[in-house]
């Protein structure tokens, strides 16, 4: 959490001194660091609607054989390359905002609780990826304060660089998690083909 809030805090700063010192709006630094922190503000709201949006969409869109968030063998090797292993640790998980976090795995070994991690990881790439359009919605909001390029789409390209890496882990996890639910199938099919 704490390197994701400086990466935005950094960000931030390193906008406003863009253009405060080429003089990109003819605002004061005050005015126009205002303008900045509620843009972020905006992308925060706009994100967690589209998250709460996704929370309550219907179950069956994110069934486990739902074709769109298979991981196909290309995409895995990108996240290897990416070393996502290394790295996926530090990046902030909120799942548990919604009620089921995937910052860890429980249990391995229930069959039910992998089967709703699996549907939790896939709400959870479908609202990054709409976290990463709508973020553009920004530019409306700021259309009355004529900073469009000074502020909004910045702030909107950040949000989407922002939205990349949680999408990259989920995906990236999805085939292992598809996998232990292969295993734990198996296993209960011959459980129950020994009782019969």
């Amino acid at each position: 959490m704490l390197l994701y809030l400086s990466s935005i805090t950094i960000s931030v700063v390193m906008l406003w001194v863009v253009i405060t010192a080429f003089s990109l709006l003819s605002l004061t630094p005050t005015i126009t660091i205002l303008l900045i922190l509620g843009a972020v503000a905006c992308e925060f709201a706009i994100d967690g609607l589209f998250a709460a949006i996704v929370h309550f969409l219907p179950k069956k869109w994110f069934k486990i054989d739902n074709k769109f968030y298979k991981v196909s063998e290309r995409e895995r090797q990108f996240y290897e390359n990416l070393k996502i292993r290394k790295w996926k640790d530090v990046v902030w998980e909120l799942g548990g905002l919604g009620g089921f976090s995937k910052k860890k795995l429980q249990s391995s070994s229930d069959i039910n609780y992998i089967k709703r991690f699996i549907i939790e990881t896939n709400k959870g790439v479908l609202t990054h990826i709409l976290g990463c359009f709508a973020g553009f919605l920004l530019l409306l909001v700021y259309l009355p304060f004529k900073c469009i390029l000074q502020i909004s789409l910045p702030i909107a390209i950040l949000n989407m660089l922002f939205n990349l890496p949680p999408i990259f882990i989920l995906r990236y996890n999805t085939p292992k998690l598809h996998a232990g639910y292969k295993r734990l199938l198996r296993i209960q099919d011959l459980k129950t083909n020994a009782t019969e």
